[in-house]
């Protein structure tokens, strides 16, 4: 269990590395990683803030300068993710499946959090990577129907958001649909409805709430003008139909 916390204390350096670069059309591998208040590059034992600060106060090394807890939170939550891998994982595909999708959902929650939308260049990465996967657990096969089950989970997450988002681009934008399609290669066409399900849900969930906590600190609008990013959500809809998606599939139809 440490030893996979650890791993993901170092993956998720890099993932958030990835989450702040890739915004800015940035290279994620050069320069290498500098202190954005003195601009120093850090030495490779800094490289990983979450030891920086248990040792070092979560300060710069050379100007003394607080380092970002934007840094830091997506090292933690890898971390603390990986850890439960070996007890979420029956088999060494299913583990390598959850950290391969955690590893598109994190920084593409943060981007949508922080920009409001989802790069094409991450989303499309995951659906490679969510069919490739596939493929390989099937090892190597040259039969089709290898990426029949991916392909389909695919088109049944992109087309209908596509298409809403054509329909209605103020409504839904068009990244949360090439993101539900890169999760419906993880997950099957039956695994994106349990996405949807779980993830508007939640995030109607979450609009009450902030709608609560507004009213009773400044007067606000209706609940309809709240705004809230929808990848993040969607994330956690997979990520939870990915690990659990056979015993929700059979609560769900127990309690209809």
């Amino acid at each position: 269990m440490l030893l996979f916390f650890f791993a993901g204390v170092l993956w998720g350096s890099f993932l958030g590395v990835v989450a702040h670069r890739i915004p800015k059309r940035e290279s994620i591998f050069v320069p290498r990683s500098h202190c954005d208040s003195c601009r120093r590059t850090l030495p490779w034992q800094e490289l990983v803030p979450f030891k920086t600060w248990i040792i070092g106060g979560g300060k710069c090394v050379f100007c003394r300068s607080p380092l970002s807890l934007k840094i830091l939170i997506p090292e933690v939550l890898t971390g603390l993710f990986f850890a439960t891998i070996p007890f979420l994982g029956k088999t060494w595909q299913e583990m390598a499946l959850y950290g391969l999708f955690f590893s598109f959902a994190l920084p593409l929650s943060i981007i949508d959090f922080e920009h409001r939308r989802l790069p094409h260049a991450l989303t499309l990465l995951a659906a490679i990577t969510g069919l490739l996967s596939e493929w390989a657990f099937s090892r190597f096969s040259m039969d089709v129907s290898a990426l029949a089950f991916p392909a389909a989970g695919y088109l049944a997450g992109f087309l209908p958001f596509a298409i809403i988002s054509l329909l209605h681009p103020r409504g839904l934008g068009m990244g949360d649909a090439f993101w539900l399609g890169a999760i419906g290669t993880f997950v099957g066409p039956f695994g994106v409805l349990e996405t949807l399900l779980l993830s508007t849900a939640s995030a109607t969930g979450s609009a009450v709430l902030y709608w609560i906590a507004k009213k009773r600190s400044i007067e606000t609008g209706p609940l309809n003008n709240i705004v809230i990013p929808f990848g993040p959500f969607l994330s956690f809809g997979g990520i939870v139909t990915l690990i659990w998606g056979p015993s929700l599939t059979k609560f769900l139809i127990a309690i209809l």
